[in-house]
């Protein structure tokens, strides 16, 4: 639960949370229904919450979801939100937020398994082998 004097008290979950920014000793917290909400705190408050559930600091103002990035520009150090994707948030350059961040976004990612050369070889020498133990009539078919 967020509360301040203005807007009272907002309940919400934390996957809902897109990015918390800080703005001096204010920090804004984003949603997904694009909506936000203001307290009064230190960003590292809600780092050290927020670190168990995804949420990574990528420079000294904004702290993200990465279960809420769509993708990222790894040569200009930009992260792109999914709910906000004309939002380009930059990542810190003299820092190692930068770095914990690619390492996670990483570990995330599904990448394809390469055939290496010799087992595409194998593969072309056992359908080889198959072709030549058929007869002529049953390759045809």
């Amino acid at each position: 639960m967020l509360s301040n004097n203005s807007e009272g008290e907002k309940q919400f979950h934390v996957s809902e949370i897109v990015y918390c920014q800080s703005d001096n000793n204010k920090v804004h917290v984003w949603f997904l229904d694009k909506g936000h909400f203001t307290v009064t705190c230190c960003l590292s408050n809600f780092e050290e919450i927020l670190k168990a559930y995804g949420f990574f600091r990528i420079q000294q103002s904004f702290l993200i979801n990465i279960n809420h990035v769509d993708s990222i520009r790894r040569s200009e150090k930009k992260v792109i939100m999914k709910s906000f994707p004309n939002n380009e948030i930059h990542a810190s350059r003299e820092s190692g937020y930068w770095s914990s961040f690619i390492v996670a976004w990483e570990s995330r990612a599904i990448w394809p398994q390469k055939e290496t050369q010799d087992e595409n070889i194998a593969k072309g020498a056992y359908y080889t082998s198959v072709k030549r133990i058929m007869e002529p009539e049953e390759m045809s078919a």
